[in-house]
């Protein structure tokens, strides 16, 4: 099968394909790059979606409305409140269908849109995410139901809205927990955490005894015993030692069953908090691990061993410097056998940020990295987003500290930027 040279795709091999005049082929036409084709696309779509309308067909007239979505997402993007319409319009006909898995798929093309699109939206993901929840609730998937509710933890507790909302949100999900002992629960206790650490106590203490029940849920014996740690470390006395309002406490592991190196601070950062301009000349190594490791699992293969090389980085850099590394609830699920590892490595400082109120959790390591004149941070991230929303965090001497990575045959090798 040929490949056309102006898309890249493998040229349509069928001379009559029937997806030809509605522009749904997955393969290239050469009509396809016609601008006075295009238009035709969009006039055909319209015929079948008269059609199907006449004929009383509604599920040729939710798939024309689908392919008309991809008409206009493909050659007029930027048409945002056309394109939502169309959403809208085949979501009513699959409602009339009592087509509810269709409502769910078509609600979740809509936020993927929305998240992709540069165009502003009236559009609230969270509503959106609401619909898809029930729309899967009446469809009777209850794993679609609990992906709908993950990406919901993030809206609602992270993002902080109003307590009567978050208390309804946190009874909901609890309502699901013995049919969600997963990874994507594991996270969500993460994120119960964080706001534990980031309300207020007369809000704390309502909900407390929910993430005590959800904590108490998780199958893994090791971060079930972590998380649990983390818990009774609430009340424990923070100390600022990355700046004002930037809080860290030591965990106690000798409440632990699995945690045998003392080497592990949970990090919080109040809204109005002052990181500290450099303070000390000691040689700091500040690992973005969530992001090291994403790009880690990419680098496998041609005989080289990518994680084996970064452990062997830390272990010599170790001997000298102080390493500092900052991860998430997120990693510790994904990356259980390192992460795992790197808790039990005396060499390393663990830091487990636990931010709430729309913080970025690069600010984390960007605040550690702060307090050294000779520190470097081990991320792909060029931090253009905090650089925005933090341009007081983000100074000349952190973005000159941001450190690529790379493994080859040597080993792990670092590469400051210039």
């Amino acid at each position: 099968m040929s490949v056309c040279e102006e898309c890249g795709k493998s040229v349509c091999r069928f001379e009559d394909c029937k997806f030809l005049h509605i522009g749904n082929c997955r393969y290239c036409h050469p009509e396809y790059h016609d601008s006075e084709f295009i238009p035709q696309i969009c006039v055909n779509i319209d015929e079948w979606i008269d059609d199907s309308v006449k004929n009383k067909d509604l599920r040729q007239e939710s798939m024309g409305y689908d392919a008309k979505i991809d008409w206009y997402e493909r050659y007029h993007p930027s048409e945002v409140e056309t394109i939502i319409d169309l959403y809208e319009r085949m979501i009513t006909v699959d409602i009339e269908a009592g087509n509810a898995k269709g409502q769910a798929i078509a609600l979740q093309k809509l936020t993927n849109f929305l998240e992709n699109s540069s165009q502003p939206s009236s559009y609230s993901p969270k509503d959106v995410y609401w619909r898809i929840f029930e729309a899967e609730k009446l469809a009777g998937d209850l794993k679609d139901q609990l992906i709908a509710l993950h990406h919901l933890s993030k809206l609602i507790l992270v993002d902080g809205s109003d307590e009567q909302e978050m208390i309804e949100f946190i009874e909901l999900r609890d309502s699901f927990e013995s049919e969600d002992i997963n990874e994507n629960y594991t996270e969500y206790v993460g994120t119960l955490l964080s706001l534990l650490f980031n309300c207020e106590p007369k809000f704390r203490s309502k909900i407390d005894h929910i993430v005590l029940n959800a904590i108490s849920k998780i199958e893994d014996d090791f971060i079930r015993d972590l998380f649990s740690v983390c818990h009774t470390s609430i009340d424990d006395e923070s100390m600022e030692d990355y700046g004002e309002g930037i809080y860290t406490w030591k965990l106690d592991i000798e409440q632990s069953n699995s945690l045998y190196t003392d080497n592990i601070t949970l990090l919080k950062i109040s809204p109005n908090a002052v990181p500290n301009s450099p303070i000390t000349e000691e040689p700091t190594v500040v690992v973005d691990l969530p992001n090291v490791l994403n790009s880690l699992m990419f680098r496998s293969g041609g005989g080289l061993d990518p994680i084996g090389a970064f452990v062997d980085y830390l272990d010599e850099q170790s001997k000298e410097k102080s390493i500092q590394i900052v991860l998430t609830f997120g990693a510790i699920c994904e990356y259980p056998i390192i992460t795992r590892e790197l808790f039990g490595h005396s060499g390393v400082k663990m830091v487990l940020p636990l931010l709430s109120n729309k913080l970025s959790q690069d600010l984390s390591f960007v605040a550690i990295a702060r307090s050294s004149k000779n520190s470097i941070i081990i991320t792909e991230d060029r931090l253009r987003g905090e650089q925005k929303s933090h341009p007081g965090w983000v100074q000349r001497h952190v973005i000159h500290s941001l450190t690529r990575f790379k493994v080859t045959k040597r080993g792990f090798i670092t590469n400051r930027r210039k």
